[in-house]
């Protein structure tokens, strides 16, 4: 057997005859000879930009006679491509609306008459010829479609997607996952091909390639793994049983061993667990539980085999002592405590507020005491003026008895305010006293003008009442010059 080698990045013959090649120079190398014979190749450009940099990846020729190109900035579909004359033509077509197809296109699979398939870096897409549409995929039944490499059919109609990250077998029921603890050479699969004949799924990866019995992988069916406790660490305690642990509260760091015995692939073997209701998933074989408050704790652990499902769980019952800054008693005080200091703060405040309108108040009476001292200054010396030239006038009259009278009752009655001129307030019967020497004077003065009397109510106590200093007087001034001696 001879082979022709060329040095393309890929190759494709259609149905008439043209030979096509891949280049890096986003173009496809198109002869109507053979490589043996062909002498000179003609480009057809993928995209306007003749000298951008867009590997192509894989040719497909469809049964429309369409040519699919996979490039590594996204998908171009060409029609009608001719080569005449040493010219080429077509029409093209790209799906950067699609963002599946706007990145790298790693394969391009045909599924006959029906569809045609895509997988990039981003997820897979497929065309249907039927209605023309074009549908991308990121994800399917969950599983990751990412950084897809390859993709194929088998018998059943089942999807198989070759990732970077494994292989994804896709049902209408969900999905199952092959990788390297499951059997594969590698987790990196970079083709796919399936013998329907021999009912065989060749699957290659980096590592080599491996074959694989699709009838037997029908049949397996994984086992049903139960989890086992291995070890429980609270702090830096260790515990030989695992359940009704009471843990101090310096134990609130808790570590769990378990294992879900798998020997045919104990790599492959998934947990999930609930603590008090809370569910997460894990590929490790212990958790790690930090800084728990205190409380009760239920931990369940399921275990699976890949593709398998889960068995029954192991269960771990554990509670954690409060410490003294958590327990009820330190709460309560604590709470009492604040109660207590607003309380005190309350009362500080009040009391505060108490003296304060306490000492507004003396303030005020001490100027309003001052005021009636200044008030009782001013009044004296007007009064002593006017009884002065009440004597002189007695003394011009000649009547010097009556002058002796009026002297000895207005030293009584200086006296008397000098007595009491400090006092702010005094009692209701000094200045009834002081009021009658008063009176005394202005009708030794004034003869037979006008008579006096001094009444005071049943319910008023003269010795006990206290009234502002010489408040009365000045209105009894006023009322016997202006109403008696102007008149």
């Amino acid at each position: 057997m001879k082979l022709n080698l060329v040095n393309r990045t890929s190759f494709c013959k259609t149905s008439k005859g043209l030979y096509l090649f891949g280049s890096i120079i986003n173009s496809l190398l198109i002869s109507d000879k053979p490589v043996k014979i062909a002498k000179e190749y003609f480009n057809f450009y993928l995209e306007d930009n003749r000298d951008k940099l867009n590997r192509v990846i894989d040719i497909v020729e469809d049964f429309e006679g369409n040519i699919w190109v996979a490039m590594g900035m996204g998908l171009c579909k060409v029609t009608n491509l001719k080569l005449e004359d040493g010219r080429t033509s077509g029409e093209r077509k790209l799906y950067h609306e699609y963002p599946v197809l706007s990145t790298r296109i790693n394969s391009i699979w045909l599924e006959g008459k029906q569809n045609i398939w895509f997988a990039a870096d981003k997820g897979i897409a497929v065309y249907d010829f039927k209605t023309g549409e074009m549908r991308s995929y990121t994800e399917i039944n969950e599983a990751d479609l990412s950084s897809s490499t390859s993709l194929v059919k088998d018998d059943q109609g089942r999807l198989w997607v070759g990732t970077m990250k494994g292989l994804f077998v896709i049902d209408k029921d969900g999905f199952k996952f092959l990788d390297r603890k499951t059997g594969l050479p590698s987790n990196e699969i970079l083709s796919l091909d399936f013998d329907s004949k021999t009912n065989e799924m060749a699957i290659g990866t980096s590592a080599g390639l491996a074959v694989l019995n699709v009838k037997k992988f029908n049949n397996y069916l994984p086992l049903t793994l139960n989890v086992m406790i291995t070890g429980l660490k609270g702090g830096d305690s260790v515990f030989t049983r695992f359940d009704n642990l009471i843990l101090q509260p310096d134990q609130q760091n808790v570590t769990v061993n378990f294992a879900g015995l798998n020997f045919s692939s104990p790599g492959s073997v998934l947990y999930k667990y609930k603590l008090n209701g809370e569910w997460a998933e894990t590929g490790n074989d212990f958790l790690s539980l930090t800084s728990l408050p205190a409380g009760e704790y239920e931990l369940q652990i399921f275990a699976k085999a890949r593709n398998g499902v889960w068995g029954r769980p192991a269960l771990v019952t554990f509670t954690i002592l409060p410490g003294f800054f958590q327990s009820t008693v330190f709460r309560v005080a604590l709470f009492l405590l604040i109660v207590a200091l607003i309380f005190f703060i309350i009362k500080w405040r009040i009391k505060l507020q108490v003296e304060k309108s306490k000492a507004q108040l003396e303030l005020t009476e001490r100027i309003n005491q001052l005021k009636h001292q200044a008030l009782s200054a001013m009044m004296n010396p007007h009064f002593v003026f006017n009884s002065l030239n009440s004597v002189q006038y007695l003394i011009n009259s000649n009547k010097n008895e009556e002058a002796n009278n009026y002297i000895a009752t207005m030293a009584s009655l200086m006296r008397k305010n000098l007595e009491t001129a400090g006092s702010g307030f005094i009692l209701l019967s000094e200045e009834i006293s002081r009021l009658k020497l008063y009176l005394d004077l202005e009708k030794l003065r004034l003869g037979d003008k006008f008579v006096w009397e001094i009444y005071t109510g049943n319910d008023v106590d003269p010795e006990h009442v206290m009234i502002p200093n010489m408040i009365i007087q000045p209105f009894v001034e006023n009322s016997l010059w202006h109403g008696i001696i102007e008149s």
